[in-house]
């Protein structure tokens, strides 16, 4: 038995849920500097 991904998918997600799901993920580093930027933020409460 086969199935056709592409149809799977399309029925289940809308477009927008597709590109984003098909997005690589950040380098740790950045990830790790956006949180660190957000967590100064919060505590200067900027």
């Amino acid at each position: 038995m086969q199935m056709d991904i592409n149809k799977l998918l399309a029925d289940h997600y809308s477009k927008e849920e597709l590109d984003r799901i098909c997005i690589p993920p950040k380098p740790k580093l950045e990830s790790l500097v956006d949180l660190i930027a957000k967590a100064k933020k919060a505590k200067t409460g900027k």
